[in-house]
């Protein structure tokens, strides 16, 4: 992903349950390869729901750090579980 690439989550529903339009990444080797600063509109460049919620599970690469590129993205909440992605590219509990 670069620039102002995006994948909206499918509204309407539970905005906490994975929707039609979230980017699915399979364990242990599924990821975003981010290529510069993203520069989504509104915020977000998209919402991953992972296979497994583990904190050694890499989310995102490339370019994590550029413009807090990791803060762009959201994580489907795994039950009543709130988890987000570190600024190395894993998944993290919050």
């Amino acid at each position: 992903m670069k620039g102002s690439a995006t994948v909206t989550p499918s509204t309407g529903g539970d905005a906490n349950e994975p929707g039609k339009n979230d980017v699915y990444l399979p364990s242990p080797h599924g990821k975003i390869t981010i290529v510069g600063e993203l520069t989504p509109v509104g915020g977000t460049a998209a919402r991953i729901t992972p296979d497994r919620y583990e904190t050694t599970q890499q989310v995102l690469d490339g370019d994590i750090e550029t413009g807090s590129n990791y803060t762009k993205f959201k994580v489907t909440p795994n039950g009543t579980e709130q988890w987000g992605i570190d600024r190395d590219g894993f998944l993290k509990q919050q």
